[in-house]
């Protein structure tokens, strides 16, 4: 599902659901080009996420379990790390990252 903006909280991470308030910011949802570190899961109400860090700036991103097999199938995934370019997701409720080039 394609989305216009994306959620993130006052520390720079993206939300992965927005279920109780309004987030601190609401940006573009723009492509971008970075090297993301695998840094664990998280098991939410309705999805198991993988967590992502940006190398860059530490921000954390959620991504979509589905989406984390399609990158490691298709041989992105070296060493726990994943360069390319991200785009932000919807799946129902939830908010996810998804690598969408290179």
């Amino acid at each position: 599902m394609a989305i216009d903006k994306i959620p993130f909280d006052k520390n720079g991470d993206m939300l992965e659901y927005i279920g109780y308030g309004d987030p601190d910011e609401w940006r573009d949802n723009k492509p971008f080009v970075t090297e993301m570190l695998v840094s664990g899961y998280e098991r939410g109400r309705s999805a198991v996420r993988v967590i992502l860090q940006d190398a860059a700036t530490g921000s954390r991103y959620p991504m979509f379990i589905s989406d984390f097999v399609d990158a490691a199938t298709k041989g992105r995934i070296i060493y726990g790390v994943i360069n390319g370019k991200w785009l932000g997701g919807k799946k129902g409720s939830n908010y996810g990252l998804k690598l969408v080039g290179e």
